[in-house]
C-alpha cells in the first residue's frame, strides 16, 4: 500500500505487516497531491505541486517516466483496469489521458508517446476534481467545479454523455466492478448513484458532511465513503440506505481504496495516519 504527505514524499508499506518498505522523492517539487498504483502492480504515479507525474517501479523504485503538460497542480490520477492508460485531471481544468503499455519481449514499460493521447480542456467551466475509469470498457469519468459528471471515450477523447444533478462542485466518482453503475459526490453533501446506462439517479443519500473519496465493494453491493466528519460510511446501493459507519479517524478522511481482492479497505486522513480495516 502506498501514501502520499506533505513531507514530499511518497511511502511504500507492506500490507500485512506494517513495514516500510521504500520511500519515493519528487526532487523537492514540493508535496505529492495525487498518487495511483497501476492494477498489475508495476508502476506507482504521483503528482507534485508542480504539476509534474513521475512513475516509478514498483519493484525497485526507480523512476520511470516524468509526464510534462499540466500547469497547474494535479489533482487526482487513475490507471485503466488493464494498466495501459493513466488519467489525469487538474486544477489547469484539463483531463489529459496517457497511453502506457508493457513491452514483453523487452520486460520494459514504454511510453507510447511523450505528450497524452487526449488533453480535454475547459470541460468542467474551472477545476477538474476527479477521474475514474470504468472497468467494463474504453470509458472515463470525470467531475468538477461546475457540478457535473462527464463520460469520455478514451480511445477517441469524446464526450458521451453528460449527468447532472448535485448542487456545487463535485470531488469524488466511482464506477462499480460491474460498470453498471456511478457514484458521486459534492459540496452539497450528497451522494448519488447512477444507472450508467440510462444517466439517471437511482438513489440520492443526503449527508451531513462532504464524502471526499467512493468505492464500491467487490460485489457492487455497498458503496463506501470516506467523509469529513471522520468517518467511513457504508452504504447500501440497492435503496440507497446507510448500513455502516467505520470509526477510528480522528480529522477528516480524505481518501479510501480497497485490495485487489477487495477483503480490506485502506483509509488515509488529515490526522497524519493510513488504517488498514478488515471487512466481510
Amino acid at each position: 500500500v502506498a501514501s502520499a504527505s506533505e513531507d514530499l514524499t511518497i511511502r511504500i508499506w507492506q500490507f500485512e505487516s506494517g513495514q516500510l518498505l521504500r520511500t519515493l522523492r519528487g526532487d523537492n517539487a514540493g508535496s505529492f497531491d495525487a498518487i495511483a498504483f497501476s492494477p498489475d502492480g508495476q508502476l506507482i504515479a504521483g503528482a507534485c505541486y508542480d504539476g509534474i507525474i513521475r512513475l516509478w517501479k514498483t519493484s525497485t523504485g526507480t523512476l520511470a517516466f516524468a509526464l510534462k503538460g499540466h500547469s497547474r497542480y494535479v489533482s487526482h490520477l487513475a490507471f485503466s483496469s488493464d494498466s495501459r492508460w493513466l488519467a489525469s485531471t487538474s486544477y489547469d481544468g484539463t483531463l489529459r489521458l496517457w497511453n502506457i503499455s508493457f513491452n514483453k519481449q523487452l520486460f520494459l514499460w514504454q511510453l507510447v508517446n511523450a505528450k497524452p493521447i487526449h488533453v480535454l480542456a475547459n470541460i468542467h467551466a474551472g477545476w477538474v476534481c476527479a477521474v475514474a475509469f470504468n472497468p467494463v470498457g474504453q470509458e472515463v469519468a470525470s467531475v468538477g467545479e461546475d457540478g457535473t459528471i462527464k463520460l469520455w471515450n478514451v480511445a477517441q477523447g469524446r464526450l458521451i454523455k453528460t449527468l447532472k444533478g448535485h448542487e456545487g462542485m463535485t470531488q469524488s466518482v466511482a464506477f462499480s466492478t460491474n460498470g453498471k453503475l456511478l457514484a458521486s459526490s459534492g459540496k452539497d453533501n450528497a451522494i448519488k448513484i447512477w444507472d450508467r446506462m440510462g444517466g439517471t439517479v437511482i438513489h440520492t443519500m443526503p449527508g451531513t458532511s462532504e464524502a471526499n473519496a467512493l468505492i464500491f465493494s467487490g460485489n457492487s453491493e455497498k458503496l463506501l465513503s470516506g467523509n469529513s466528519d471522520c468517518n467511513i460510511k457504508v452504504w447500501q446501493t440497492s435503496n440507497g440506505q446507510l448500513v455502516g459507519n467505520l470509526t477510528g479517524h480522528s480529522d477528516l478522511v480524505h481518501s479510501i481504496d480497497l485490495s485487489l481482492d477487495r477483503k480490506h479497505l485502506v483509509s488515509g486522513s488529515a490526522d497524519k495516519t493510513l488504517k488498514i480495516w478488515k471487512i466481510s
